[in-house]
């Protein structure tokens, strides 16, 4: 693996006005700003010295032989969260690390976000494949942080060809308005304004499936969010998100996530299978965080 060993994982509140360093640091640090204000500075070989004021949502990478200090918020108490890591070997598609940049603000629907709370949840948990599942959430943060996948979460749709766009819209607009079913392909094919033919075949080389296969895949993910951020029961889900039975519901959360969404919710985190991903990743990722955007239940 990337991430050979990742440790001291937490969340530290501090008092007003409190102050860390200068420190030279030893291995890689992802930090979380979550409540309060810190000027972060930091100097390391290769780079010049920065200082950065950051706020909520700010996300701070600091590399080894970084030092560094952290001013916090002198008039209101601070959070954050922190993991160290050691790496190993970079694979050959990486950039050398002197080009990593070290501090960006993250939307709250976002892998990194994401991540950052499967390790809390994971180090809490006390599974002995905990730390292993540990090092991959580290990487997959590392390996988003460096190569600008997390930017999909503030891509607009206007990054795809305009039938597709368009019919994106009206599925945004539809979830803005809180209906969740997708639009048939009739809908889409008039909201893209070209002929059905070249319509699918452009929805299909940007999404990488057929629009009733990607939307529904859209709508069983929202569902999971449900089971996750709510306590509906998935007769309500069901009924929020457009099934016409929970049955339906079950049987497509099923053939996704490889279990019925009664057992998806009760089990622990590394016990659930991973999705089956039927749809090219990214642009199934890039339109999900524009759509959660729009939920607002």
């Amino acid at each position: 693996m990337l991430v050979t060993h990742a440790f001291h994982i937490g969340r530290l509140q501090c008092a007003p006005g409190t102050e860390l360093g200068p420190r030279t640091t030893v291995p890689y640090e992802f930090v979380r700003i979550l409540k309060g204000n810190v000027r972060w500075e930091a100097s390391r070989p290769g780079r010049p010295a920065e200082a950065h004021d950051l706020g909520p949502g700010a996300f701070i990478l600091s590399h080894p032989g970084t030092v560094e200090r952290y001013r916090w918020d002198k008039d209101s108490v601070t959070q954050h969260d922190f993991v160290h890591f050691y790496l190993g070997d970079l694979p050959h598609h990486y950039p050398p690390t002197h080009e990593w940049i070290s501090t960006q603000h993250i939307s709250l629907r976002n892998i990194l976000n994401h991540q950052f709370e499967n390790i809390l949840s994971l180090n809490r948990s006390g599974h002995p494949q905990a730390k292993r599942m540990v090092r991959q959430a580290v990487e997959q943060m590392l390996d988003a942080w460096v190569h600008d996948l997390h930017s999909f979460a503030e891509q607009p749709s206007e990054n795809f060809p305009p039938p597709v766009k368009r019919a994106l819209d009206l599925v945004r607009t539809r979830w803005e308005d809180k209906v969740y079913r997708p639009p048939s392909i009739d809908e889409l094919v008039e909201e893209s304004r070209v002929s059905r033919s070249a319509f699918l075949d452009a929805f299909k080389r940007s999404c990488g499936a057929s629009p009733g296969a990607f939307f529904e895949h859209q709508r069983v993910h929202l569902a999971r969010l449900q089971l996750l951020e709510t306590n509906r029961t998935i007769d309500e889900v069901a009924s929020l998100l457009g099934y016409p039975n929970p049955f339906q519901l079950s049987r497509n959360f099923k053939h996704v996530f490889q279990l019925s969404p009664r057992h998806y919710r009760e089990a622990e985190p590394m016990d659930r299978p991973p999705p089956r991903f039927e749809t090219d990743g990214f642009a199934f990722q890039a339109v999900f965080e524009m759509l959660s955007m729009a939920h607002v239940i």
